[in-house]
């Protein structure tokens, strides 16, 4: 049976990565969920024309953003000669 109030916490990376690795890593998890939405905007735009999808405009933006400024700090990290150190962690819960 599932606990219907159980929250998960895992560790998704914790490890030093050279800089090439870190922006391999860092661009794959952005395009993943950046085409994830863009998918998610095709499929409600498919349903109905009219819909509105400025939810899924702002979510494409953010992370289009937040990939800029990993990208930009790894490639300080390429110029500098330092490696990249990751803590990335994955939070959940079963929601109603």
């Amino acid at each position: 049976m599932i606990n219907e109030n159980k929250r998960l916490a895992l560790d998704l990376i914790e490890d030093k990565l050279n800089p090439a690795e870190a922006k391999e890593l860092v661009h794959a998890y952005y395009e993943k969920s950046i085409n994830h939405y863009k998918l998610q905007k095709l499929k409600t735009w498919i349903a109905n024309h009219n819909a509105n999808t400025s939810y899924y405009d702002e979510l494409i933006n953010s992370l289009s953003k937040q990939k800029k400024e990993a990208i930009e700090t790894i490639e300080t990290g390429i110029s500098t000669g330092r490696d990249i150190e990751f803590n990335g962690k994955l939070n959940f819960s079963l929601v109603a």
